[in-house]
Formats: C-alpha cells, structure tokens, sequence
C-alpha cells in the first residue's frame, strides 16, 4: 500500500505542488525588470502604430534568445535563465538540498550544462484538444556542452514526459531521434534539444529565418533576466480575451497587443509587467481594470484566512497565501498614453513572507520524494519476501547488508551481479561499488551519498534475533503493526552494503532512531504497508517492533 501523509496539514496532492512550484515561478517571480525603461520609452512616437515601445532592440548589443528554432506560429514564449535562477539567493534553501538536487540530475536537469530554457505556446494553446496542446520546448546547454550530454539528459527527461522507445540514427541532416506517441524529442545540434509533438518538432526544424511578432521581440531581448515572458496578443486573440477578463476589463480584448513580464529574483523590482494597448483609453481602461480586481482578491484571500471551514488549509499553507497577500498588496499600477506598467518591489516584508513560503515548499518537496523512495523500497521488501518466501536477512553480521540483496527488486539487477555475494562488504572488490549507491537509499541530511538512514532493528525480541529472522507465520501481532524497516535519523547513517543495523533496546528504543527529520520517522511494516510519524512514543515503536508482544499500536 502505498504511504500517506499521517499528518492532516501535510496533505497535499501532487499536483497542489507542482502547480504552485510553477505558479510562484511564474507569478512571484515575474519579478525584476533588469533596467527600467526611461520615461520616454513608453510609448511609441508618432507615426509607429506598429513599433514596440517596450522592445526597441539595442543596436550594438546581442539578443539574449537563440530564436532558431522559433516557428512563426508561436504567439507566446517563456524564456527562463538556468543559470540565474539555480544561483538565486532567494532559491537557496531549494538549491542547496542535496537530495532535490540529486533529483533534478536523475530527471535530466543539470545545471552546470543547461544555459536556457524556452517555453512556447500557439495560439490554439488555451483552446485546442489535440496532444500536441499548441506548446513545445526548446532546451540550450552550455557552449562547451557535447552532443552526448544532451542525449544523457533527453534519456534522463523522457520518463517524465511519458516518451519511451531508443534513439532514431541520424537523418539525412544528422539530426538525432526519440520518438513517442504524442510527444518526441529531436537534437539537431549539439547544444539543443527540442520537444514536441511530430509536428511541432518539424514546425521548429523549419524555423530558420522565420520572423513574426513574437520572433521580433525575443531577437530584441537584450536585459537579462530569471525569466521573461512576452506573448504577441495581436496574434493570440484567445490569450487577450483572457488577459482582459482577468483584468475585470473585457471590453479592452481586442485592444490588446503585446504583453511583456521580467522576473528576477534578487532584484529590488521583483516584478515587472508591461502591456502594450492599441489606444491611450484602452491603456486607462485595463488599468482601472487591474486596480478593481485586486479589491475583490483581497477579500477572497482575508475570507480564506478568516473561515478555515470553506477552504482545505491542507492543500495550501497559511505561508504560501501570506505571501499571494503581500504581493497583491505590494503591486504598484500605471499607464502612460498606451502603455500600462505593473510593478512588484521587494520590500522586507514580501522578502520575509516569500521565504516563508518557499520553506514550506522545500519541505513539502523533501516529503515527496520521501514518498517515492519509500513507496521503491516497500515495494522491493514486498517482492523479495514473495520471491524468497522469507525475510530479509537484516540479522548478518558479515558478508553484504539485506539492503544490497534487494538490488533486483529495485531495477538493478545488473549492479547486483557485480557483487562477489561470498565476500565482506568491504573486500577489495566490493568495496569499489560502495560509491554506486542507488538513489532511492538517499536520505535529506545525509552528507555522504555512500550511507543510508534505511535499517532494521535486530537482537533479541525482534523480528532478527540472533540466529535467523523468524518466518512471517511466527508474527502473532499481526503483519500490519510489526515493523520491518524504519528510516532513522541522517546521524545514524551507515554505509549501504555494511551489514549493520540497530540493536533493539526494550527499554527505550527510540534515542536508537537518531535525530528524527521534520517530516517524521518513517516505517515500512511487514505487510508492506508505510506510515509517516511526527512523532512515535516509546511505547508505540517497542510495540511496532516487537512481533509477538501482545501490544495494540496503532491506537
């Protein structure tokens, strides 16, 4: 079965995560224009119905976006700077555990080869039901990137977006292959990587040299950024309609041009949004409009704080609201002749309050991926006791840890075979592969990424008395409530394939689990089932790890 949260306010939906990863990634950090436009830049002169006032290109300076790849039928674009938002001071405490990182690798992102990531959207993105959903991807890597490293992280990258199959042998352009069912991937060069479906990844091949509204704008994109935004709303009247009925000014859609956002996360300006309009009064109309919604959105925000009983306060946390509340009412709105401004500034109190928030995000980060790894390792214990009708011998105190003899079970069936299984753990040979620990062992707090926090009690009293491990029929309090396996604190780490695990002490066992994480102690049952504790009494977890005490837990 698989774990869940025991604790009511950490129960969040997966997508509660993502969705508001993305969103603060997007929304809280369309933050900081890199240099404000001067006065005069806000409009265009006479006579330049069609001139950009907000991206009059630099004659003498580069754009900042490879638009190659650009087919003219995109009218939005999210560029994002790797690089910036991974050295972000404000992203830190995101950045800097060990275990999200080692995540991020393992999915295919690597920050230290991938420069800059492109986002794109048609104009039938918000209406269209094909698979294709009108978006695509373009992934830059560094210039000294090799075409071996982009392959690794497409390789990486594909389980995710659902695209499985081996890598096409170059086409007659020498370009590489992975081809799924509705999305698929293409390396045409050895610093790109583009995603979409059959027929965007042709759209995007075809691109060279094309030109549009949107295309005009990023060539022109020389400030940099965490992330830039521009959408051509002349072309994609769907996103004008909505822009303008966000806005509480509908009437304004088809007045819309061009919208623009920077975000940059360690700059005084957090936000910077600048809207393009055809006419001065529709200029003044979206923004009275933007200034009336922010009244409503203020009172649905003060009624969720204020009436708990209407909104599920576990799928979004008291921070993360505070933090939306801040930054709506830090937002400063102006227009000047067509031009409508939207400016967020960080003050210390939003800077407080998205700290706060991003906390909470990493934690709730750390106790997903917690969950992935323990629903791995139950499943590996599950299908070993089914295979070898027995235990884990947890009870070795030589030769090579149970952990090692789960390999199989886990997807590493070929690391397995690599271990001398007659020899120490730490003989010349299998101590070489001591380094080659599998992920799922990988604890948060754990410095070493050769140890583990995953155990078993042992001695006397336990399921691993001196001798042999008892059979599962000897369990007289029942599968369910007698412990197999227990993340301990990341101070009682040991080396994986060491035979060593704790040593029962009846009469208090749980100084023996170490310093226990924020997110609870973690254990595995024989039935397989998982369970997350904020805390576990000493009489609780001697009646877990008892198999025939007589004690009732849980209560």
């Amino acid at each position: 079965m698989p774990l869940r949260h025991t604790r009511p306010h950490m129960q969040w939906t997966q997508s509660a995560v993502i969705g508001f990863s993305l969103l603060m990634a997007f929304v809280l950090l369309t933050a900081g224009c890199g240099q404000p436009s001067s006065p005069g830049d806000d409009s265009p002169s006479a006579g330049e119905g069609t001139a950009n006032p907000v991206d009059a290109p630099a004659t003498d300076t580069p754009s900042l976006v490879d638009v190659s790849y650009v087919p003219d039928d995109a009218c939005a674009a999210v560029v994002i700077d790797l690089a910036r938002i991974t050295h972000s001071r404000l992203l830190e405490p995101l950045a800097s555990e060990r275990i999200l990182a080692r995540a991020m690798e393992q999915g295919g992102f690597d920050r230290l080869a991938q420069s800059q990531l492109l986002i794109l959207a048609s104009k039938d993105a918000l209406t269209t039901t094909d698979p294709d959903g009108g978006m695509s991807l373009i992934v830059r890597f560094s210039e000294t990137s090799t075409e071996e490293q982009v392959l690794a992280a497409a390789t990486k990258l594909a389980p995710a977006l659902g695209v499985s199959g081996q890598w096409i042998d170059r086409d007659d352009e020498g370009r590489r292959y992975l081809k799924g069912d509705d999305m698929s991937f293409c390396v045409p060069d050895c610093r790109t990587l583009l995603v979409g479906s059959e027929s965007s990844l042709q759209r995007m091949l075809d691109a060279g040299g094309a030109t549009s509204g949107l295309i005009d704008r990023l060539r022109a994109t020389t400030t940099t950024a965490d992330v830039i935004a521009i959408a051509d709303l002349a072309a994609a009247p769907e996103m004008a309609d909505a822009l303008a009925g966000a806005s509480a000014a509908p009437g304004v859609a088809d007045q819309l041009s061009a919208i623009r956002a920077h975000i940059d996360l360690d700059d005084e300006q957090l936000l910077s949004i600048v809207v393009e309009t055809k006419t001065e009064q529709a200029a003044g109309d979206l923004e009275a409009g933007l200034r009336w919604i922010r009244g409503p959105l203020r009172k649905l925000i003060v009624s969720v704080m204020d009436h708990p009983e209407y909104f599920d306060r576990s799928s979004l946390p008291v921070t993360i609201i505070t933090a939306g509340e801040q930054m709506l009412n830090g937002l400063e709105f102006s227009h000047r002749e067509r031009v409508v401004r939207v400016e967020l500034r960080k003050t210390p109190v939003i800077e407080r309050s998205l700290q706060k928030a991003l906390k909470e995000i990493r934690h709730e980060m750390i106790v997903r991926h917690m969950i992935q790894r323990v629903n791995q390792v139950q499943d590996a214990l599950v299908g070993y006791m089914r295979a070898e009708s027995k235990l884990p011998p947890a009870d070795r105190k030589s030769g090579l840890s149970w952990r090692v003899e789960l390999l199989p079970y886990l997807g590493e069936a070929e690391l397995y075979s690599q271990f001398h299984t007659d020899e120490p753990w730490d003989s010349e040979h299998n101590i070489q592969l001591l380094d080659r620990m599998p992920a799922v062992f990988l604890a948060p707090g754990v410095e070493d990424e050769t140890t583990t926090p995953i155990m078993a009690f042992t001695g006397p009293g336990t399921l691993f008395p001196p001798g042999k491990p008892r059979r599962l029929t000897e369990i007289s309090d029942g599968l369910s409530r007698t412990l197999l396996a227990v993340w301990t604190g990341p101070d009682k780490a040991v080396p994986w394939t060491k035979p060593v695990d704790l040593l029962f002490n009846p009469d208090d066992p749980v100084p023996a689990l170490g310093k226990i994480p924020e997110y609870g102690a973690i254990v595995v049952s024989c039935d397989g089932r998982a369970g997350m504790y904020s805390g576990l009494h000493p009489d609780d977890l001697r009646a877990l790890i008892t198999p025939d005490g007589g004690e009732t837990f849980p209560k």
